[in-house]
């Protein structure tokens, strides 16, 4: 604009000029000025800045992936196939409703970016973030009801006072329509118009088309059919408004769909919500997360920090909210039905292992007090089994089976085959077991060095649905690792075979768990190290003591430093830890231990099954300290499993106040020592069989 004025002031001073200049002179004038004419053309193209960065997020409440995906919405599948894709995660407490999801998105659920200040803040940190950057919020559309003004998604936007800067909201969007429930629908026509005409004013603008809403409103007053086709027409008017977003998308400005609700044909376990980004200068694919780490799936503070990153210019190289992978939509839901169907066929197999778990070892307490012989003998023969359940789970995941009947026989069969295959090496139960355990947390530890493909398709292993981190070593895994590999290698480790080399192993565990690239597990990495000091303090020779402190603080010492060095990108709980630590920041640390301490208190109360668990654990831990030093319990004591049931419940206590959902780790610790305790007691019941 500068250039203009100037060249315009310049013409108009020349032209006045012009009467006192005659002959050749005033030819090379207008020569002079064609020239800057050109000149200044080419400076104004060569300076134009780049437009400033926009969002319009259109609110999709109550449309579910099944909805965007169908073949009859055109501008929903070009999207599909232009734009990036991917489902949020969102864990909510009892129904998933669209004012939950409001909050969730405002508040920035689950964020946690130090490295750009952003924490999780309280209701409202959406706006207040964007005018504390001078960035303008607007929102559009209405969603009223006959008997309610429905203006919940406001929640969205304001800031902690309540102030969005442009808010038409009105009666002024409804077009009378006859056909429709309550006699009145959203104007496409206008919404999209006032769209246009509020862009340039603002940074980020929600518009709220409403229609779905009210029709939810109106379903108990529908037919299955009824409601269906009024569906149908909606989404194809909000298709239709779509197109021409799309369309007339200027440059620099996201366009992105977002459902914040299901409709009442979803499923009740899908709390997957869809979103679809676009930009005329992005990618198409698969939207990539920085804390789930898987492709597709991201969670509600994954989205809020990238939309903020945008809009205020802190990507800092990084794309955020429009870093996608190569994929399609096809692939995305492929993946969506893996995961519902992970979550049901849980929800049926591991109810019935638990509840066998509970009823065998308990039957197994009592048996020694029951004069039927051929009981103790068939539990002391099938309890110890059990422990090969988890380990069957890891090897039958590959398979990805979706018959529940025939999943249930197969691991049941590769239950009892794996037992029995241990069984028929060892010489006697006891070995048998101990081999059994020890082979289980090597396969775990293979897994994690090899990409933890078997525990992430796992029924044990982490639900995308339930939750949607996973870096490695879900906490079901961790909690099996840990009480495998301590009462099952615990023996080798302080006996004669493992002491030169000890320290190195148990360094390298602890450094697999720790890493970005392993298990990603910051608690279980504490755990781990906790109990290896304790099992490099349990050997005699104070040289073999000192020689494997030292290799096991050199292997992880030298792991963690590079890793500080090299932090590669992610968003794990190591590099959270050492970014907090290497910036002093002790009071944040505080606070995230406080967190994990709330969280792991609610899971205690969550359900009577964990307090039965926890009271079980206080019970056994109890049990075991006060009979290590009786004397009835020194043959026990000079057994291999002792130090490791011992260790195990010294590590299930620190699991409990540092790992997230430490009572699901405490409860995976506890049963191995549990049922070894129970074939113990069910031996002496028969002191013949070994």
């Amino acid at each position: 604009m500068t250039v203009k004025r100037m060249f315009i002031y310049d013409l108009g001073k020349s032209i006045k000029l012009g009467k006192y200049i005659s002959g050749q002179k005033k030819h090379y004038c207008w020569l002079s000025l064609a020239f800057l004419l050109l000149f200044s053309s080419t400076a104004v193209d060569g300076r134009a800045e780049a437009p400033e960065t926009r969002v319009i997020l259109l609110n999709l409440a109550r449309a579910d992936f099944t909805d965007l995906t169908a073949t009859h919405y055109p501008n929903f599948q070009w999207l599909l196939a232009n734009g990036g894709c991917g489902l949020v995660s969102t864990r909510m407490e009892g129904a998933l409703t669209p004012e939950k999801v409001y909050l969730a998105f405002s508040s920035g659920r689950d964020l946690f970016f130090s490295s750009t200040g952003l924490v999780t803040d309280p209701q409202g940190m959406i706006g207040a973030v964007l005018h504390r950057e001078g960035k303008k919020t607007a929102l559009l559309g209405n969603a009223d009801l006959p008997w309610e003004i429905n203006r919940k998604v406001r929640l969205m936007l304001a800031d902690g006072y309540g102030a969005i800067d442009r808010e038409l909201t009105g009666r002024e969007f409804l077009l009378a329509d006859p056909a429709f429930p309550f006699r009145f629908r959203t104007d496409y026509r206008l919404l999209a118009g006032e769209i246009f005409r509020l862009l340039p004013e603002v940074h980020l603008l929600l518009v709220n088309p409403g229609d779905l809403e009210r029709l939810e409103g109106y379903r108990r007053m529908l037919s299955d059919a009824r409601f269906a086709l009024l569906r149908r027409e909606s989404l194809t008017r909000i298709d239709a408004l779509v197109g021409e977003l799309v369309a007339g998308l200027p440059e620099g400005t996201v366009l992105c769909l977002l459902s914040t609700g299901p409709s009442s044909f979803a499923s009740a376990d899908d709390s997957f919500l869809p979103l679809l980004v676009y930009a005329k200068t992005g990618k198409s694919g698969l939207l990539a997360s920085p804390s789930t780490r898987e492709k597709g799936l991201l969670t509600m503070g994954d989205f809020t920090a990238g939309l903020l990153r945008y809009l205020t210019g802190q990507d800092q190289g990084r794309e955020s909210l429009l870093t996608v992978e190569p994929g399609d939509w096809q692939e995305l839901a492929a993946k969506r039905d893996t995961w519902l169907n992970n979550l049901a066929q849980r929800k049926i197999i591991l109810r019935i292992y638990l509840g066998l778990v509970l009823f065998f070892t308990g039957l197994s307490i009592l048996a020694p007090f029951i004069g039927r012989m051929h009981l103790v003998t068939g539990l002391q023969l099938l309890l110890p089994g059990l422990a090969a359940f988890p380990l069957a789970l890891m090897l039958v995941a590959p398979f990805r089976l979706r018959n529940i009947v025939l999943l249930s026989f197969l691991l049941a069969g590769g239950t009892a085959v794996l037992w029995l295959f241990f069984r028929k090496t060892g010489r006697t139960t006891l070995q048998a077991y101990r081999w059994l355990l020890t082979f289980t947390a090597a396969m775990i530890l293979f897994d994690l060095v090899s990409g933890s493909g078997l525990m992430s398709a796992s029924l044990l292993g982490p639900s995308q649905v339930l939750g949607a981190r996973f870096y490695g070593l879900g906490n079901e895994y961790l909690g099996i690792f840990l009480g495998a590999l301590l009462v099952g290698a615990a023996g080798l480790f302080t006996g004669d075979y493992g002491r030169r080399w000890g320290g190195l192993w148990l360094g390298a565990c602890a450094l697999v768990l720790f890493s970005p690239q392993g298990g990603a597990n910051f608690g279980g990495g504490l755990c781990m190290s906790f109990a290896a000091l304790q099992i490099c303090r349990r050997w005699p020779e104070k040289k073999t003591v000192k020689r494997n402190l030292l290799l096991f603080l050199l292997v992880l010492s030298a792991g963690l430093f590079y890793f500080f060095l090299r932090p590669v990108a992610g968003n794990t709980h190591l590099h959270g830890a050492l970014q907090l630590i290497a910036g002093g920041r002790w009071d944040m640390l505080a606070e995230i231990a406080g967190r994990k301490l709330k969280m792991n208190w609610g899971l205690i109360n969550y359900h009577p099954a964990v307090k039965l668990s926890l009271f079980i654990f206080i019970l056994l831990y109890i049990f075991q300290k006060a009979a290590g030093k009786t004397v009835l319990f020194t043959k026990n004591k000079n057994e291999w499993y002792w130090p490791g049931i011992s260790l195990a419940l010294d590590t299930g206590i620190l699991a409990l106040l540092v790992n997230d959902s430490g009572i699901t780790v405490l409860g995976t610790i506890l049963l191995y020592p549990l049922l070894l305790f129970c074939y113990l007691l069910l031996v002496k019941k028969t002191p013949e069989s070994e």
